[in-house]
């Protein structure tokens, strides 16, 4: 490329002579047909001269004050979409306009008072199940001349049902900041850019006619399609919206990625891409109004979304799946090949619709790279591999399997809900994702799936995965693996499940249970995960009730003191005799049990203690 100067300097010389044969060279070279007021290429080559006039207009085409006078000048040739409503027709409201914009940088809001002049229609000319949408045309009361039919059309939102005056807040909120994750996503230099509607908080006062609360937004002119939804993927209603664009999928892809799983962005609808009305899940499911459904709701988005060759060009990690997952969504192995999940894009096969030209000009990156179809393990060796290097703290991925695990099993446990989905792939595709949750570090997964192989017959708390374990061991096709049991209590209890350290304790002190795999105790290993117990918990109420039925794991703290007591005083393989160690774990015992008020319990611990230190 060479510069603007540069062309203007070909274009202004007085005569050939004074051009460099360089940049002589580089015109020939250069044919940029594309260019208005295109003339016979032949003739360009053939006088520089021309074709440097013919560069200079390209040049001067593409200035941003053109590009804007070009664009001024198609939107006023367009007609006004609300003409025929006869809006500029209505009773005119003078009112005090108190505007609250959210600036998603500063993380404030910015409150304007100001006056403004209001049209707008007394019933909706639109309705969901929870809002109603007005038409609106606004003036302010700067303007030169009140003319009505050039007045800015607006879409005047209200809750259908009485709600706190917060909830409009937190609507503008959640736009604001799904357009500061827009910004970010188009700092990455998509093909197509994206853009969220801003919008405001209004709040009218008596006198206008319309008092209340209401989200403000301008009018979006053209086709409106939901690509995505808050509880899975989306593409429209009706054939003649079943589009299956690549942006709007890539674009939530990014913003979990881009917030290493804390956010995304979904409910992706709108006009071409500017979007409006988005919802936000975030890891811990709070803020963002109701439809925040937390990872579940992240989960049901990559359940069906594959990733397409935005996802690719901006190295978006792929959601692993297997064979179940692909069923599932409609999309066969058998059309894809032995070594492939799918090919990327959204569920099934779509219809292509053709954009007009106005709408989108830029082509789209092509939308058949393919993903390695990943196998679920089922041999010992497999597992173990499996949970041979496992995360800590769990990696961002590790919730959505579970969630997508959970999903499975709902089908499973109640087929009727999901007639369309077959339990036998929602079987697989749950099994599977349990064990990546485990695998990605999900410390409940691995509680889980200690449960599933713990070699006296447990079953876990939760009756997703209860009814899943029935449903294999019915199917005959559950084969349990005690190593893989102990391996998973490990890791729980190396993520901070006081229960696990005491059951892993149990396990290796009398190769009971999760230690039926051992050939022999170790006693060393035993005090390490006892002492692990005594440092009390860091996992939460529900990971430390799961682990709570495995041998050993509901023992009091006095009773694990009692234990190490028992161990250094005996001694045994791998451990020395050490009667002071095991008088001062007596001793701990026995004030402990005094405050359980365990009286009969701590008199015999001191005795015990007075027997160590004899």
């Amino acid at each position: 490329k060479v510069s603007f100067h540069e062309l203007t300097e070909v274009y202004d010389s007085e005569s050939t002579d004074e051009v460099s044969d360089e940049k002589l060279n580089w015109l020939k070279k250069n044919e940029m047909c594309s260019s208005p007021s295109v003339e016979n290429l032949g003739a360009l080559t053939q006088d520089p001269r021309r074709k440097a006039k013919h560069i200079h207009n390209r040049a001067s085409f593409w200035k941003p004050v053109n590009i804007w006078k070009r664009a001024t000048k198609k939107a006023d040739m367009l007609g006004d979409p609300w003409a025929d409503r006869g809006i500029h027709l209505l009773a005119m409201s003078h009112c005090r306009r108190m505007r609250y914009r959210y600036d998603a940088i500063k993380l404030d809001w910015e409150i304007v008072s100001d006056d403004v002049l209001v049209k707008m229609e007394k019933k909706p000319f639109a309705a969901g199940a929870m809002r109603e949408c007005f038409a609106m045309k606004k003036l302010s009361t700067f303007a030169p001349t009140r003319n009505w039919e050039k007045a800015s059309n607006m879409v005047a939102k209200r809750y259908r049902k009485p709600v706190d005056r917060q909830t409009y807040f937190d609507d503008v909120l959640l736009q604001m900041d799904s357009k500061r994750m827009g910004d970010l996503y188009n700092l990455t230099h998509p093909p197509k850019k994206v853009d969220f509607l801003q919008a405001c908080v209004v709040e009218f006062g008596s006198e206008s006619g319309h008092s209340g609360v209401y989200c403000v937004e301008h009018l979006i002119e053209g086709d409106y399609i939901k690509y995505n939804s808050n509880s899975g993927f989306v593409d429209g209603e009706g054939e003649e919206q079943h589009v299956g664009r690549n942006t709007p999928q890539a674009f939530s892809h990014f913003t979990f990625s881009a917030t290493e799983g804390q956010r995304m962005v979904v409910d992706v609808q709108g006009v071409g891409d500017l979007y409006t009305d988005p919802q936000i899940h975030t890891a811990d499911a709070k803020g963002y109004g109701e439809g925040n459904l937390g990872y579940r709701g992240m989960a049901l988005f990559f359940r069906t979304h594959t990733c397409n060759a935005l996802c690719e060009r901006m190295s978006l990690r792929r959601f692993p799946r297997c064979e179940a997952d692909l069923n599932l969504i409609g999309t066969p192995m058998s059309s894809l090949g032995s070594q492939y999940s799918g090919t990327i894009g959204a569920q099934g096969t779509f219809s292509k619709k053709t954009l007009t030209k106005e709408l989108f000009k830029e082509k789209e990156l092509a939308s058949s790279i393919t993903e390695p179809f990943i196998s679920c393990p089922h041999s010992l060796e497999e597992w173990l591999s499996q949970l041979r290097d496992v995360p800590s703290p769990p990696h961002m991925d590790a919730a959505l399997h579970w969630e997508v695990s959970k999903l499975g099993c709902e089908v499973v446990l109640i087929p009727d809900l999901h007639p369309d989905d077959c339990p036998q792939d929602a079987r697989h595709s749950a099994r599977f994702h349990l064990r990546f949750a485990a695998a990605c570090g999900h410390t409940h997964a691995l509680l889980v799936c200690a449960k599933w192989h713990s070699g006296c017959g447990l079953l876990p708390n939760s009756n997703h995965f209860k009814g899943l374990k029935e449903a294999y061991e019915k199917s005959g096709e559950f084969v349990e693996y005690v190593e893989v049991g102990l391996r998973c209590m490990e890791l729980a209890a190396e993520r901070g499940v006081r229960n696990a350290a005491a059951a892993m304790a149990e396990a290796y002190s009398t190769c009971q249970g999760l230690g039926s795999c051992l050939q022999a105790p170790d006693l060393t290993t035993a005090v390490k995960w006892y002492t692990k117990a005594l440092d009390g918990t860091s996992a939460s109420k529900e990971e430390e009730d799961e682990a709570e039925s495995f041998p050993g794991a509901s023992l009091a703290a006095y009773e694990i003191q009692a234990k190490l007591g028992y161990l250094f005083i005996e001694g045994g393989v791998g451990l020395e005799s050490d009667p002071s160690a095991a008088a001062d774990y007596f001793n701990d015992a026995a004030e402990g049990a005094t405050e359980a008020f365990k009286g009969k319990l701590a008199q015999k611990y001191y005795e015990m203690a007075a027997s160590a230190e004899s």
